[in-house]
């Protein structure tokens, strides 16, 4: 996924980011796309479809957090659900 697409909608939930979004909710965003990416990595033996299933459990762990008041501690929670659902605890 581009960069200048991420400051534009939310990454894991593939809709329109609001105008009234904080650069701290666009920062976690664009974490969230780093998990996605950094745990289809070590999975990924060049099959697209181990990492389409990896960033589909990132969106899918995120949404949980949507209406978080603190957003910033949401990439590390998804990545810690991630990991266990993939059993690398």
């Amino acid at each position: 996924m581009q960069a200048n697409r991420l400051h534009d909608k939310h990454w894991y939930l593939q809709q329109e980011l609001p105008p009234s979004a904080s650069e701290a909710d666009r920062a976690a965003d664009r974490s969230l796309a780093e998990v996605a990416s950094h745990l289809a990595r070590p999975e990924g033996t060049g099959d697209p479809r181990r990492a389409a299933t990896v960033h589909r459990w990132v969106r899918e762990a995120a949404e949980q957090f949507t209406n978080s008041p603190v957003q910033s501690y949401v990439p590390i929670l998804v990545e810690h659900i991630v990991r266990r659902r993939m059993g690398i605890v």
